[in-house]
């Protein structure tokens, strides 16, 4: 099943820590085996908070699929799903807990 999704820059994770959420958001997706996805905000805030402005859409195998950005502040990307249920079948996915 191919489904198309469209991320739009929102949400509260400061510019410092941007890298950060996107390595935690690979690290989720390679032990659970799915599609993990996030949007955030963007820009400088009334107090001065510069937001990371980072969304982005990861596949089962820890690939990011794309990000947004201030320049590009929406993101479509077309997944197929069968891949999740591919990918759980793959260490380290199988592994009881």
């Amino acid at each position: 099943m191919l489904w198309s999704i469209t991320l739009q820059q929102d949400g509260a994770t400061e510019l410092f820590s941007a890298e950060k959420w996107i390595a935690g958001g690979r690290a989720a997706t390679v032990m659970s085996g799915a599609f993990c996805l996030s949007s955030n905000r963007g820009g400088v805030d009334a107090t001065g908070m510069q937001w990371g402005g980072h969304g982005w859409i990861i596949d089962p195998d820890g690939d990011v699929l794309g990000l947004t950005s201030p320049e590009k502040p929406f993101l479509t990307c077309d997944i197929d799903l069968s891949a999740a249920t591919v990918a759980k079948q793959s260490y380290p996915r199988y592994v009881a807990e």
